[in-house]
This record gives structure tokens, sequence and C-alpha cells, in this order.
């Protein structure tokens, strides 16, 4: 095997274990909380997509900052991959402070406005409080993750997102079970679990950055103020960031919908079956941020001809991988949703979508690569434009007429999903194989 696909999957392995460790997080906490109450399982679901909208606004800053730290390590400019680092890292606290003031200040009338029922609202309140209210500390550690991944330490990433998990696990455990005479909080418990192993993974990571990559003093390199960096980070960060955005608000938008005109059971199916499927991509995720940054040190390089190459055996090692797992997950799809629960009216309707995101994660395949590819070079405004289309007219559009309006429930949502993924994920290819980003630049650069 050449060097270049030797050196992606070196990348990309310890991306793949770190990615389906955050996917247990989540697991484990809807897993547990299932055992607790479905009700606190379905809530904690849809406050999930709230943090996420939040978490995916970091991206502005952390994906960008991937992007340039990889394209100035290419063009071996140690200075500037030293001043990225401090613009980021400062940028991100601010944001990150400003967004958990949002999310304390404004729970309610946000949790309101996503159709969350009178059930589930204490379940979610507390949820969003201890959460949200702490979300500065992911916005610090998705990008202290993405400078220190850049940098080709993947498995320091890796292996301090496994701690955070067990971290996570044993206190879900304490405080959703009573264990160890601790009061039993639910929710509230969870909530405090995430937050809390969020800290220790930040401090670990922050430790090792200033250890073995910078030192304390790169704060120093702000002044004056570089604005060629933040242009570059705004260029590439944010519609970077809408791109996600949109998505989870086109999610958003749907789970209003499911809520308000299929029903609860129909939204707890959903929240159980994502938690499922994000397993089965975890893989091209994986293999998209690796291939993110080889490629954007290909850039800075200017060797277009390896990072095309890069880009052809990521998204068919990509496929595969992601196919085989989805295939199998649909064989075994009654099981897998026995895990959460034991209603047979969702253990049946689950078992269905499972079948039908096979279709979905093809489509979700070439989206997740592809797009992390032209990220890579600077190419990130076709992504943005195509997504606001064929979200809104599809993924959500179609999804309403087929779901609602010709009352084929989530089945006739899944089949909108799949029709979006596809549909985006040709044009995205097609993108790529048109080569304009090969001449996308940067004003830092």
């Amino acid at each position: 095997m050449k060097k270049q696909y030797k050196d992606l999957l070196k990348l990309t392995w310890p991306i793949f274990i770190e990615n389906i460790m955050f996917m247990l997080l989540a697991f484990i906490d809807t897993w547990m909380l299932s055992n607790y109450s479905d009700s606190a399982a379905s809530a904690v679901g849809a406050t999930t997509q709230v943090i996420w909208m939040f978490t995916l606004v970091f991206t502005i800053i952390s994906g960008s900052s991937a992007v340039l730290t990889a394209q100035s390590l290419g063009k071996k400019e140690r200075t500037l991959t030293s001043k990225i680092a401090a613009v980021s890292m400062l940028l991100s606290l601010i944001i990150g402070i400003v967004s958990s003031i949002i999310l304390i200040q404004f729970r309610e009338p946000i949790l309101n406005g996503i159709g969350v029922t009178k059930e589930l609202f204490t379940y979610s309140n507390d949820y969003l409080l201890y959460v949200g209210g702490a979300i500065f500390l992911q916005a610090l550690l998705s990008n202290v993750s993405s400078i220190i991944r850049s940098h080709g330490y993947t498995k320091i990433t890796m292996k301090v997102t496994l701690f955070m998990n067990t971290i996570n696990a044993i206190l879900d455990a304490v405080f959703i079970f009573g264990f160890f005479g601790f009061p039993i909080l639910g929710v509230k418990g969870v909530a405090i679990a995430t937050s809390f192993s969020r800290l220790i993974g930040l401090v670990i990571l922050c430790i090792f950055f200033f250890r073995t990559i910078e030192r304390i003093n790169i704060f120093k390199l702000i002044s004056p103020i570089p604005f060629d960096i933040i242009k570059d980070m705004i260029l590439l960060g944010v519609p970077s960031a809408l791109e996600k955005i949109n998505y989870n608000a086109a999610q958003l938008f749907m789970t209003a919908i499911i809520l308000n005109n299929i029903g609860e059971n129909a939204f707890t199916t959903k929240t159980y079956v994502m938690t499922l499927v994000r397993f089965f991509f975890a893989i091209s995720l994986a293999i998209g941020q690796a291939n993110q940054i080889m490629i954007s040190r290909y850039k800075g390089e200017k060797n277009y001809e390896l990072a095309d190459k890069n880009f052809s055996f990521s998204l068919k090692t990509a496929l595969i991988a992601t196919l085989s797992l989805s295939v199998l997950g649909s064989l075994f799809g009654k099981q897998l949703i026995t895990i959460f629960t034991d209603n047979q009216y969702i253990i049946t309707l689950g078992a269905t979508i499972l079948i039908l995101d096979i279709i979905v994660e093809i489509g979700r395949t070439f989206n997740v690569v592809v797009i992390d590819a032209l990220r890579g070079t600077g190419d990130t405004i076709f992504p943005v434009i195509i997504g606001i289309l064929s979200l809104w007219l599809i993924s959500t559009g179609l999804a309403y007429f087929l779901g609602v309006t010709c009352n084929f429930g989530l089945i006739g949502i899944w089949i909108a999903f799949g029709i979006d993924e596809c549909l985006r994920g040709i044009l995205m290819y097609f993108r790529w194989k048109s080569g304009k980003w090969k001449n996308k630049s940067l004003s830092s650069m």
C-alpha cells in the first residue's frame, strides 16, 4: 500500500475510536435513562438536538483552525501555526461563554419553541441547564482536540475521550441508580456527569497541548491582532458551521413535526434509531476527518494529484465500511431496538426504519467524506447552498408531505431523508471532480 494510504489509515483509526467513544457517551446516557424512564430518554434526545445546534457553532473556530493548522504545517510556517492556535483558543472561549449564558437564560422559550411536551419539559429543562450552562467546556474541548489532531496526535485525543467516557459512565450509574448511597438524580445526574467528564478531558488535553505542541506564551502572538487569520477563520468556519447548523435546524424542525403530528412513540423511535445509526457512519466520520487533515496538507504543498488520489481511496473505503455496518444493523434491527425498550410498537417501527436507513447512510457517506475534503481545500460555499436548498425542500418539505400529509408517519419521513442525503451526496461528488477546489486560496497562507 502506498505511503499516503498508510498515513490516512494511521490517522483514521484513532479518530474512529474517538468518534465511537463520543457516540457511546450519548448511547450510555440514552440506555441508562431508558431504564429509568422512556420519557426521560426522549426528553434528553430532544434537548440534545438543541445542544448540538450550539456545539456546531463552535465549528466556526475549531473546524477552520484544523484546516488552517494543517495547511500551515504543509507550508512549514511554524510561527503562523502558533498564531492560529492562540487566536482559535481565545475565540472559542468567548463564543463558548456567550453560548452558555444564552442556554441558561433562554432555555424555557427554546424548549417551547421545539415543541417539547409538558410531560418531557422538566427533564429537558434540567438537562439544558446543566449541560448547556457548561457548554463553554465543549467549545474549548472541540478546538483543542482539532488542533492536536491536525498536528498528527490522534492517539492522545482518542485516549482522553476513552477516559472521559469511563468517568461519564460511572457517574451516570451513580446518579441514575443511586449507587454508593448517592441520591437518585435521573436526568439531572446524567447532565452533571456529562459536564464533569468534559471538564476532566479539557484539562488533560490542555496539559498535553502546552507541554508537547505549544507553549503558554503563544498568546503573545495575538498582539498585534492577526486580522488575516481571523478573516480566514470566518471565511472557512462560517460556511462550514452554517452547513451543519442548517442540517440540525432541519432536524429540530422535524422534531417539532413528529412530536406534534405523529406522536411521542414515533419520536422515541427516532431517538433510539439515531443513537444506533451513529455507530454505522462513525467510520465515515473518521475517514472524512483524517482525509481532511491530509488534503489540507497537500493543498498547502500544492500537491493536487495526491489530494485527489487520497480522496478517491477515502470515499471507497468509507462506503464499503458504512454499507457493511448498515446492512448488518438492519438484519438485527429488532434485537438492537430491544436494548432500549420493550415497547413492541417502537421495536417493530425501529426495525423497519433501520432497513430504510441503509439508503440514508450511503448518501450520508458521500456527504461526510466529500464535504470534509472540500472544506480541507477551502471550498465551503457550495455545500452550504446545496444543503439549504435540499434540506428544506426535500428533507423537511418532502418529509412533511410523506409523513404527515400522506400519513406514512416516520417511514415516510425516513424515505425523504434518504432522497435528500443521496441527492446532496451526488452533487458534492461532482463538485470535487470539477476541480474548482484547486483555485481556492486563503489570505493568511
